[in-house]
């Protein structure tokens, strides 16, 4: 079985989309939920939170097109 680089296995969670235990958020821009989401992941089974992705799937990029390689984030909790 191939072991999946840090960009694959980011590509392929994104791929999976937004569900119980996955969220998408841009930016961190508000703390309050934040919050919110991690605390629903730790009341229930775990999830993830991938910062830097919009809820449509798209990575953030900069201007000229590069990936923002610093708002790759993301959290996984587990109960």
């Amino acid at each position: 079985m191939k072991t999946l680089t840090d960009t694959e296995y980011i590509h392929a969670l994104i791929a999976e989309g937004e569900h119980q235990q996955q969220d998408f958020k841009f930016e961190i821009s508000d703390a309050r939920k934040i919050a919110k989401t991690l605390s629903a992941f730790a009341n229930t089974d775990g999830g993830k939170l991938l910062i830097g992705v919009k809820d449509n799937g798209k990575i953030a990029v900069k201007n000229d097109g590069a990936l923002k390689i610093g708002m790759y984030g993301g959290v996984t909790l587990k109960n």
